[in-house]
């Protein structure tokens, strides 16, 4: 049996129960929720480690009440289907956003909120589509897995601040 310790930095400890020794030293790359630009009204909030929709809805609630009027969320990748049909109602409920599909699952999601502002095969053609020159809120916070189109959330989430800078 074993059990997991974090330290103050970014290392994640693996430990034996039986024993108390040392199993395993893990080096993290974190992403976590952050925001990482705000300029002239403009927050963008990279969220790529979301991979739920639990990790969706907390995201979510961060940005709720923050001022801006105008608030985009962008969802999308592969998305287990029993995960979907468990969350309808939250799902129906981001019709309040504007919402960017993209991804594997970007049809059913299309089917549950209802004229969201754009379905696109990658989330690359997403941030092409976004006018970013106004006052408003951009929360990547995809709510799914990233391998459809990523190796890792971490991939993701780097392509997705290059492309943001970029822009």
């Amino acid at each position: 049996m074993c059990y997991l310790e974090f330290d103050n930095t970014i290392h994640l400890h693996l430990y034996t129960l039986s024993h108390n020794y040392l199993l395993k030293d893990f080096l993290f790359e974190t992403i976590l929720l952050f925001f990482f630009y705000q300029k002239n009204n403009i927050l963008i909030i990279n969220d790529s480690k979301s991979t739920s929709f639990m990790s969706l809805n907390d995201a979510v609630k961060k940005i709720i009440n923050n001022g801006y009027d105008r608030k985009i969320i962008i969802i999308g990748g592969k998305i287990d289907n029993l995960e979907i049909e468990e969350n309808i109602d939250f799902i129906k409920y981001l019709r309040i956003f504007e919402v960017y599909l993209y991804g594997e699952n970007k049809e059913i999601l299309n089917e549950i909120i209802k004229n969201p502002k754009c379905v696109c095969n990658t989330w690359e053609e997403v941030i092409n589509i976004i006018d970013i020159n106004e006052k408003l809120v951009i929360l990547f916070s995809p709510g799914a897995q990233s391998l459809d189109q990523y190796s890792s959330y971490i991939e993701r989430g780097r392509e997705f601040k290059y492309l943001i800078n970029k822009k």
